[in-house]
């Protein structure tokens, strides 16, 4: 289980796939708009605070990875109440949810 440290931003990073129509074969979902990643007390669930909720944005030399990055003063404001406790990062359209992790969180990083 990766630790969310507190003392750092977070990264977002999800790549996404999809079936050729024609081949079958697994392909990067290029292109895709109004993805979104949250962390959630529960499994799937609503975000904590929607400051903690990000937009993900394509990677232009990646196709079908998409990013977006929370800053640790937003990642200290919502979560620093819950250090030592696991939550879930939650990635999905804002509507229906694709995955979610289950993370650690801690105040500072652990080497």
């Amino acid at each position: 289980m990766k630790h969310i440290s507190l003392d750092n931003d977070w990264r977002y990073k999800y790549r996404v796939t999809t079936d050729d129509a024609t081949t079958g074969a697994s392909i990067a979902a290029a292109g895709l708009s109004g993805l979104q990643a949250w962390f959630s007390l529960t499994r799937g669930g609503a975000t904590i605070n929607a400051g903690l909720t990000k937009n993900m944005v394509e990677l232009s030399d990646t196709p079908g990875t998409y990013t977006a990055v929370v800053d640790g003063d937003v990642l200290r404001t919502y979560l620093a109440a819950l250090d030592g406790q696991v939550i879930w990062e939650v990635f999905g359209d804002g509507l229906n949810v694709y995955t979610s992790v289950n993370r650690r969180v801690k105040m500072v990083r652990e080497l």
